[in-house]
């Protein structure tokens, strides 16, 4: 089986920083202050054969920081910066940027900052801009902007179909008609948008010089073609601006383009309301998936990856959650099949603000409390109506989960999992009909949890089924139905950590010499604990007489040093064991 995957998003919810530190004793470099917003363009670079245990899958992320007067100037970030955040930081200036800035006497000493606003400023981004090389960020901060909550818009879809790399193949009618069923998953998604439309004919453009099948048509070298592979397809539609909210530029590519690895590439938003530029190789058998997966880039949207500690390697599990459109794309052609994208997830929705109050019910102790038992019963995610999902909170890891039922029905019918079939890769489970629990991370991936020690393993739980990842969490399966699953939640709160007394290490009064009596000083603890105590000698425990606060020498320890422990307990507390230090050497009479 043919596996198609598509671009991979960037869209962070956490405040990143980008610091770098000049080595010891290194000049410190010329910089330029700039305020502005990031832009992430991302391609997915990968084998064709994921079956390979040996293939490697990475990502590329291009980011570009949109100054607030306009200006583009191409960056490095270290960190996973999410797309529309406010960057405020300070850029290198090195290479042509200083030489344009040298050549007109507006470079200052190493070590100075120059501001935006002035004439050096000016100048070294209007070179910047200019160069494919990006700049290196020495200190960021990159704060995410929120996005408002959204109100279903139009949508509208330009499209541009690409020639001399590679071949589109289809009628004009064909290509429309692709097009179209493609659009239909977003404006059939409940809430997402009042239509997805595909506005005017679809035009042509030719491929810019450079721009071949051989390097994905651009996929493969983005910083040096994509942005004018983008422009040259935007110039079709003028004065359409695709920055503006519900405009999309799909770009549809030949499929020759995805035979060096990418096959999708897409500018990534922050909201359900966004527009944004996506390139698409065209083929028929999965391109429903790759157009809904490159349009959920542009509403922000990451990928749906496999949460299994089985692969050797993490990268192995990118793209494997089939229950989602955010997934891999299959081609199911050489079986008959061409395969749909399965319905959003819970999770997702709930990022886009697309859930409804009765959509998903929220499961979680409130403070100080022990325990909690509750049951459900949720429809099909596919269906329109109805309770669809649970988000359970796990009360020792702070983790949510969504659990879904994924019946294969309705929009779901044709899915790759409504087949019940499995990829030809050793670390992925069987996709099958069930309930489907699902994680997101802070980076806003989402992640499907699996069956521990199913063999194979399920990436669905069926009827009687549990998910314990923790001792304060278990969900359990009930009888599944075409029309629902009974899903029972069971949370146990952490005992809480017992407080910690304060204690004093105890001191030994009295002369250590046969005969004689020594006394323990425990000090001051508090709160005041009972104390027990026990005395050695040379480190061996004194069993006869020696658990009282006193202890009369014998012969017995003569020559030998003498310490004592004092333990104190509390109801509530740690207990606390204290040892003195030793005394002289025990002396005869």
């Amino acid at each position: 089986m043919l596996l198609r995957r598509t671009c991979l998003s960037i869209a962070g919810a956490l405040v990143a920083t980008a610091v770098s530190v000049p080595a010891q004793g290194a000049p410190e470099p010329t910089t330029l202050a700039v305020e502005g917003t990031i832009e992430v363009l991302v391609v997915d670079h990968f084998d064709a054969d994921v079956s390979d245990p040996h293939h490697e899958a990475h990502s590329e992320r291009i980011y570009t920081l949109v100054t607030d007067d306009g200006a583009e100037i191409p960056i490095e970030l270290d960190s996973d910066a999410p797309a529309d955040a406010r960057f405020r930081g300070e850029l290198v200036v090195d290479g042509a940027v200083a030489s344009a800035l040298d050549r007109k006497d507006l470079l200052p000493a190493e070590g100075g900052t120059i501001a935006e606003d002035t004439r050096a400023g000016r100048t070294a981004i209007a070179v910047a801009e200019d160069q494919t090389t990006p700049l290196t960020v020495e200190s960021s901060r990159v704060s995410p902007v929120l996005a408002a909550a959204a109100t279903p818009i139009v949508h509208r879809a330009y499209i541009a179909k690409m020639t001399g790399a590679g071949s589109v193949e289809g009628t004009a009618p064909e290509l429309a008609a692709a097009v179209d069923g493609m659009l239909a998953y977003w404006e059939l998604e409940p809430g997402a948008t009042t239509s997805f439309d595909r506005a005017l004919d679809i035009r042509t453009f030719a491929a810019p010089a450079g721009v071949t099948a051989a390097n994905g048509c651009g996929m493969t070298e983005p910083d040096t073609y994509i942005q004018a592979v983008f422009n040259e397809a935007a110039q079709q539609f003028s004065p359409v601006n695709f920055n503006a909210p519900g405009n999309h530029l799909v770009i549809l590519a030949g499929d020759e383009c995805g035979d060096s690895g990418p096959v999708g590439i897409a500018n990534v938003g922050a909201s359900i309301n966004d527009g944004g530029a996506s390139m698409i190789t065209f083929d028929p058998a999965t391109f429903n998936q790759t157009g809904a997966h490159e349009i959920g880039h542009n509403f922000g949207l990451e990928h749906a990856n496999l949460n299994d500690s089985a692969s050797p390697d993490p990268r192995f599990n990118e793209y494997l959650d089939l229950y989602s459109p955010m997934g891999l794309s299959i081609d199911g052609s050489p079986g008959g099949l061409t395969f749909s994208p399965p319905s959003l997830g819970s999770l997702y929705r709930a990022q886009l603000g697309l859930n409804t109050t009765d959509e998903i019910a929220g499961v979680a102790l409130a403070p100080g409390q022990s325990s909690l038992q509750q049951s459900f019963a949720i429809g099909p995610r596919s269906a329109t109506s109805g309770l669809r999902s649970t988000f359970v909170t796990d009360p020792y890891t702070g983790t949510t989960y969504s659990v879904d039922f994924r019946s294969g029905a309705g929009r779901d019918n044709d899915t790759f999992y409504a087949y019940g079939a499995t990829l030809d890769t050793p670390y992925s489970p069987v996709y099958d009909l069930g309930v489907v629990i699902e994680r997101q991370s802070a980076s806003r991936e989402t992640f499907l949890m699996t069956q521990p020690g199913a063999d194979p393993r399920e990436g669905a739980f069926w009827t009687n089924d549990v998910f314990a990842p923790s001792p304060g969490l278990r969900i359990t399966i009930g009888a599944l139905a075409p029309s629902g699953a009974p899903v029972s939640v069971q949370l146990t709160a952490r005992a809480a950590a017992p407080k910690r007394l304060g204690a004093k290490t105890p001191t030994i009064r009295g002369t250590a010499r046969v005969g004689r009596t020594l006394k323990v000083r425990v000090g001051s603890w508090s709160p005041r604990p009972s104390y027990r105590y026990q005395w050695y000698a040379n480190g061996k425990k004194i069993t006869s007489k020696g658990t009282r606060s006193y202890l009369k020498l014998t012969s017995r320890q003569k020559g030998k040093r003498i310490t004592v422990k004092v333990t104190g307990t509390k109801a509530g507390y740690a207990t606390v064991t204290k040892t003195s230090a030793r005394t002289k050497k025990v002396t005869k009479r």
